[in-house]
């Protein structure tokens, strides 16, 4: 019985040995599993970073902009850099469609706004840097403004024709979009092409937004696209300008008006045809010579019939005004021509020797002097004898008043010899 027990006891401690040098062996194996894995995750597949360039953006609460009237200013389109981590096999499965970008516009202002990114990556890598971390997009606010309404002519009407300022349907056009693009909006226009026209033309007419230097303004909207514009096509004329005087008006007494100088000559007008070719001349509103006795100038307002309209308003005239002077002259009776003698006669003047003396009254321009008066006798259906003759007189020279004395004197007819 004993040497059974003794057996069996020893059995027993026989198996405890061998299953605890199993266990040894298990953790054995397992570390050495676990050395290995490091070893090909470490040199088979590592751990690593990649880059995807260019992952677009996107925009989340757009709508929410243009309910609050609000838009987006210039680039609406953006991108970003994204720097991923993880095993090299799990980064080879990710593409740029795999990552999800955006940016919500939430809470944005008017101005310039910095808008975080936000990306989400498949769960078997990691994120490791965005670039750019944010976005900057300007805002602005969606305005309407009321512009003026400007007919525009383009071309040139035919000769002897005028295109004159279009009557537009409207005066004013809402314009709408952002403040600071509608804010350079200085007018609208509506072009009308008039080359070669010479009669009015109504049209519709194209209107497009301009800035101060007629530049076309993009990115704004127009409350119409067209409008109705009357662009008048008038005959044009030059004519004559004429001065007048008013009735019962002179220069003061001893003077006398001797020029009157408009400064210009021609005056351009233009009307409905039918009109302007009927005119032939335009006056000068009466002139009031009252009390002139010197030159003077005056402005005077050009007179033209009803729907006739003259390029010029007024026009400055110049009135020349002379002091009258007196000038004597001497002749004598031997000096005097006879004419219209019968055949057969002559004259013999020396009856009485006479001087005859002649007042002159003119103006210092006209220059007169002795020889610009022509004295002389008429002797027509006079037969032979002694006759009281008048004195004759002619001149070249503008005379204001002339007197003779004598004014008659005796002259002898006598038959030639």
């Amino acid at each position: 019985m004993t040497k059974i027990k003794n057996k069996t006891s020893k059995m027993k401690i026989k198996r405890l040995g061998l299953f605890g040098n199993n266990t040894n062996l298990k953790l054995a194996s397992i570390l050495f599993a676990f050395v290995m894995w490091l070893y090909v995750m470490g040199e088979v597949n590592p751990q690593t970073t990649i880059e995807l360039k260019g992952i677009p953006v996107t925009l989340l609460n757009v709508e929410s902009l243009n309910k609050n009237g609000l838009l987006i200013m210039g680039e609406e389109k953006f991108s970003v850099n994204v720097k991923l981590e993880g095993r090299r096999n799990d980064l080879y499965t990710v593409s740029s469609s795999d990552i999800v970008a955006n940016a919500n516009l939430v809470g944005v202002t008017k101005g310039v706004n910095s808008i975080p990114v936000n990306v989400n990556v498949p769960s078997n890598v990691s994120l490791s840097r965005i670039s750019p971390p944010e976005i900057r997009i300007t805002i602005d606010e969606i305005v309407k403004q009321e512009k003026k309404v400007i007919p525009n002519k383009v071309g040139t009407p035919a000769e002897g024709y005028s295109a004159e300022d279009g009557i537009v349907s409207e005066n004013k056009v809402v314009v709408e979009g952002p403040e600071t693009i509608v804010n350079t909006v200085d007018a609208v226009v509506a072009q009308v092409n008039v080359d070669n026209l010479k009669n009015t033309v109504e049209t519709k007419a194209l209107l497009k937004p301009i800035d101060k230097k007629g530049n076309v303004v993009k990115g704004v909207t127009l409350s119409k696209e067209f409008i109705n514009v009357t662009m008048p096509i008038l005959r044009v004329k030059e004519v004559p300008l004429l001065p007048t005087y008013r009735s019962n008006t002179s220069v003061s007494e001893g003077y006398k008006l001797t020029g009157t100088n408009l400064e210009y000559k021609n005056i351009t007008i233009k009307g409905e045809i039918d009109l302007v070719e009927n005119i032939n001349y335009v006056k000068v509103e009466p002139i009031n010579l009252n009390g002139l006795n010197k030159n003077t100038t005056k402005k005077m307002k050009i007179l033209v019939p009803n729907g006739i309209e003259a390029i010029e308003e007024y026009v400055d005239v110049k009135l020349v005004i002379e002091k009258i002077i007196d000038k004597k002259f001497v002749y004598s009776k031997n000096d005097l021509q006879v004419i219209n003698l019968k055949e057969g006669l002559s004259s013999y003047k020396d009856v009485v020797p006479i001087w005859i003396e002649v007042m002159v009254k003119s103006v210092p321009s006209q220059k007169v002097t002795e020889a610009d008066i022509e004295l002389y006798f008429d002797a027509k259906n006079l037969d032979e004898g002694i006759y009281d003759m008048e004195v004759q007189y002619s001149f070249d020279k503008e005379i204001e008043e002339i007197k003779i004395d004598p004014k008659v004197v005796p002259v002898e007819l006598v038959k030639s010899e």
